[in-house]
C-alpha cells in the first residue's frame, strides 16, 4: 500500500536536530491514525512515547508537556489505555524505590518489539534492536570507559547486540565532553543525527510505503524530542 496523499500533507523534517517542528504529535497521530489499521497500531505503540513522557513528568510534579494519544484524563481514569499499558502503570505504583518509571519504559520496548513481530514492517523489524543496542551501549560508556574488543549484551528483549558495533560512533560523540560548556548539548544534537542517519538509511525516500512512513513517524519522535530538552 502507497501513501502518497498522506506524504504530501506531511510537512518537511528539519534540517538538524534543535530547528523548528511545529506540528504537534497529537496532529501528526491524527494525521497517520486515519490510514490502515497497521499504521495506526505502529503509530500509536511509537507515539505513546510522547504520552508516557508527559505522564511521566506529571508524577513527578512537573509541567506535562505534550500528548500524543491520550490525554491526562486518559492516564487519570485509564478506560482508554491499552492493556500493555494499564499493567506497567500498576507495576509503577506499586514500586517503592528505584527508578520507577524504568518498568513502564521497559513495557513501552516490549510492545513495540511485539509489533515488529506482527507487522509487515520490516523498518521497524531493523530499526529496534540497532535502537536498543545503540541506546544501552551510550548509557554504559556514559558510566565507564569503553572496553577494548568485543562485548555482548542481552537487551532483555532477547536480542544480543555487540557493543562493538557501536564503540567508535559513541567514541566520537562522547569526544564533544572535551569542549566544556554546553557539552552535553553537543552530545545531544550528535546522538539524535546518528539515529537519524539510521533511520533515514533504513527506509529510502520518496518510497512512500510503510516503512518510510514509519521511518519518517521515528525522524520526528528525534526532532520533538528536543522540545524536552
Amino acid at each position: 500500500m502507497a501513501y502518497e496523499y498522506l506524504f504530501s500533507a506531511l510537512p518537511a523534517l528539519p534540517d538538524a536536530p534543535g530547528d523548528s517542528l511545529k506540528l504537534k504529535p497529537s496532529e501528526l497521530c491524527s494525521m497517520v491514525l486515519q490510514e490502515s489499521e497497521t499504521v495506526a497500531e505502529i503509530a500509536c505503540g511509537l507515539m505513546t512515547y510522547f504520552d508516557l513522557k508527559a505522564f511521566e513528568r506529571m508524577s513527578v510534579g512537573a509541567d506535562a508537556g505534550l500528548f500524543a494519544i491520550y490525554s491526562e484524563s486518559d492516564f487519570t481514569e485509564r478506560t482508554s489505555l491499552p492493556a500493555w499499558l494499564k499493567t506497567a502503570l500498576e507495576e509503577f505504583e506499586h514500586q517503592d524505590s528505584g527508578y520507577r518509571f524504568g518498568k513502564v519504559w521497559r513495557a513501552y520496548y516490549r510492545n513495540l518489539c511485539e509489533l515488529a513481530q506482527t507487522s509487515n514492517s520490516g523498518f521497524l523489524s531493523d530499526w529496534l534492536p540497532w535502537e536498543l543496542g545503540f541506546r544501552r551501549a551510550l548509557a554504559e560508556h556514559r558510566l565507564a570507559s569503553a572496553e577494548t574488543g568485543s562485548y555482548v549484551q542481552e537487551t532483555g528483549e532477547g536480542e544480543i547486540l555487540a557493543r562493538s558495533e557501536f564503540k567508535s560512533k559513541i567514541e566520537s560523540i562522547v569526544s564533544h565532553l572535551d569542549k566544556g560548556y554546553d557539552a552535553w548539548r553537543a552530545i545531544d544534537i550528535e546522538v539524535a543525527k546518528t539515529r537519524i542517519e539510521k533511520a533515514r538509511k533504513l527506509a529510502p525516500p520518496y518510497s512512500f510505503n510503510l516503512d518510510e512512513l514509519i521511518s519518517y513517524i521515528v525522524q520526528y519522535m528525534i526532532y520533538k524530542e528536543f522540545d524536552y530538552i
